[in-house]
């Protein structure tokens, strides 16, 4: 029976044996995460103040009925409280919980083991391991996603419209970021603006597609033609 994140995540305790390693925890939903934010993640878990369990959080513009993610003053992270169970004063904390987690091998099923299913759902929270781990005198911490976007789930054909646009941005940006790159090398001057031409692609409708980088800082801007008319982004 699936009884929530944290009995998912006790299902691998057989196949993980004694390894006592950093262990991240991720959404198969979210193809946007990048290696980047992970290894932030880890290198937060490998601090000094050795904090079990880090956390990815991030700031949606209407955040709806994500878990909320309750810090201390000092920016350490207290307790993950999801929307159901979370009184009106924590609905109105901004920083969410993504799932994501990098957490401390030597802790992780020790601290699942002591999660109970006493919540609105009646399920086992894999978030409540935050406030265990608090409880034992271990500290949690939060990394918080530069974009949004990475943490888009996709769930349905209208969210995988929205994920593969993202990524086609992502990687358009990507690739003007190195043009910058090769003609600053090549002695561009700084604030000059350079003139990408590419072909359409259908021949017989050819037509010019533009793209402008602006070296050395300025957000990048483009013009983009295809079949179905004239794009600006």
């Amino acid at each position: 029976d699936a009884l929530g994140t944290g009995h998912a995540v006790l299902a691998a305790r057989a196949q993980m044996g004694d390894f006592t390693g950093d262990v991240l925890v991720l959404f198969g939903d979210t193809p946007l995460l990048t290696a980047e934010t992970m290894q932030t993640m880890l290198n937060a878990r490998r601090r000094i103040d050795d904090p079990a369990v880090v956390v990815l959080g991030f700031r949606p513009d209407d955040p709806a009925e994500y878990g909320r993610l309750v810090t201390a003053a000092d920016g350490g992270l207290e307790a993950i409280v999801e929307f159901k169970d979370a009184s009106e004063i924590q609905r109105e904390i901004q920083l969410c919980n993504a799932g994501i987690m990098a957490i401390d091998g030597n802790h992780l099923f020790s601290l699942l083991d002591a999660v109970t299913n006493e919540n609105a759902n009646g399920e086992y929270y894999l978030t409540d391991i935050v406030a265990v781990a608090r409880e034992r005198g271990l500290s949690c911490a939060v990394v918080e996603a530069v974009d949004p976007v990475e943490v888009m789930g996709v769930n349905n054909r209208t969210q995988l419209a929205e994920a593969e646009a993202a990524m086609q941005l992502r990687l358009r940006d990507r690739q003007l970021d190195v043009l910058a790159r090769h003609w600053r090398r090549r002695g561009l001057a700084a604030g000059a603006q350079l003139r990408v031409l590419c072909a359409h692609e259908n021949p017989r409708r050819a037509r010019e597609s533009e793209a402008r980088v602006r070296i050395r800082g300025a957000r990048t801007t483009y013009v983009m033609w295809g079949r179905g008319g004239d794009h600006m982004h």
